[in-house]
């Protein structure tokens, strides 16, 4: 059976039916939610819980597959080799940041990473990091502290375009908290973004969370041309 909402499509496995379990224990019949339908209800969650958790359209079925290998090699291999080692990755806290101009493939790369683990199993987060920023500012305390839980627990978190977001004191902090805990949980993130590390380094209140991505995240340069401007 196929599940599909705008933001991801999973199927249940083949362990279950329509994402239960039936069995007999001790003379009695027994129905239990498998864990694919566990995961699509954690999914749903994160997708109400953040209006800016949404896959975008273009990118919902980006993959390794449609990526064009020869123009970033390195990099693919990276996100390939990524795919490959989650299991040891998932242990260690080990994630990515694609560092590079506009239309070099960044954000391609990583939402077929985060597709392809979603579809696996991972309960997983994507995040555009301006819209993030608008997503969490104050409103009901009790709502922005699971926001926040959430961003510095799930087991994988996408934050695409750091540092286009506006940089307040308390955006700067909120990104602090949220990356800080993943460092300090080995919780895998990967990040994409225009600006290199150094650059990043220089905005105020940043030297604190360069910090942190350096230690938990492979830096990936990715140049050449705008693959936009051949379109």
């Amino acid at each position: 059976m196929a599940e599909t909402s705008a933001t991801y499509t999973i199927k249940t496995c083949d362990k279950c039916e329509d994402g239960y379990i039936y069995f007999e224990k001790d003379g009695r019949d027994y129905v239990a939610e498998c864990d694919c339908l566990k995961h699509e209800k954690e999914q749903r969650r994160l997708h109400n819980l953040f209006k800016s958790a949404k896959v975008p359209e273009r990118y919902i079925d980006k993959s390794l597959d449609n990526f064009i290998q020869f123009r970033q090699p390195e990099a693919f291999k990276t996100a390939k080799s990524f795919l490959q080692k989650w299991d040891e990755i998932k242990k260690t806290g080990r994630g990515i940041i694609f560092v590079g101009d506009v239309g070099t493939g960044k954000t391609h790369l990583s939402f077929a990473v985060f597709n392809d683990l979603v579809r696996r199993g991972v309960n997983g987060l994507a995040v555009t990091v301006p819209d993030l920023m608008d997503d969490i500012r104050p409103r009901s305390e009790e709502k922005q502290s699971e926001q926040i839980e959430t961003l510095k627990e799930i087991d994988l978190l996408l934050l695409d375009d750091l540092g286009a977001q506006r940089n307040t004191p308390w955006v700067t902090e909120r990104l602090f908290i949220i990356i800080n805990a993943r460092y300090n949980n080995l919780k895998p993130t990967i990040i994409t973004s225009n600006n290199r590390l150094e650059e990043l380094d220089k905005l105020e209140g940043w030297k604190r969370i360069v910090d942190r991505i350096s230690e938990m995240c492979r830096p990936v340069k990715m140049e050449g041309e705008s693959y936009r401007n051949e379109r």
